[in-house]
């Protein structure tokens, strides 16, 4: 059981007892509607604070823990051990293909700053294998993409 409370306490999870007094557990994954969740949850304990949340509030710890919302992290071994067992647990994922497809719209297809690393590598990749080498510039279509993908995962 150490090594799942482990586990849950790397990410950021948020426990949500006033939820219609349900004791729930929200594990928040970056780019799978995490800050969406995260505000329905501020909202649900009707802290005057949350009446005009913003995004930046959603994210932010101390305004979290201002409106009554705790992280796993907060509490003893103990007692992340007996909500692990009796809170009932939440975490929301995206389609991996999904994710794959807008990773390479904003950081492929779209050329900016984010991407030009993550280019780099690619055109580096596949001109060892197809004799093409080109600048990060260069248009790298969505099969190039996923063989990258492929290659180094």
């Amino acid at each position: 059981m150490t090594m799942f409370v482990g586990v849950w306490s790397s990410y950021d999870v948020v426990v949500q007892a006033a939820l219609y007094r349900r004791q729930v557990l929200y594990c928040a994954i970056p780019k799978a509607a995490s800050t969406t969740w995260k505000t329905t949850f501020a909202v649900a304990t009707r802290h005057p604070l949350t009446s005009s949340i913003t995004e930046h509030q959603a994210e932010n710890t101390q305004f979290m823990r201002r409106i009554g919302l705790r992280f796993l992290s907060s509490y003893s071994s103990d007692d992340v051990t007996r909500k692990l067992a009796t809170y009932r647990k939440m975490v929301v994922v995206r389609h991996p293909l999904s994710r794959l497809v807008s990773a390479y719209t904003d950081k492929i297809a779209r050329v900016n700053a984010y991407g030009n690393d993550i280019r780099r590598k690619i055109i580096t990749m596949t001109s060892r294998h197809h004799g093409n080498a080109s600048s990060h510039f260069q248009h790298i279509s969505f099969a190039q993409f996923i063989r990258f993908f492929a290659w180094v995962v």
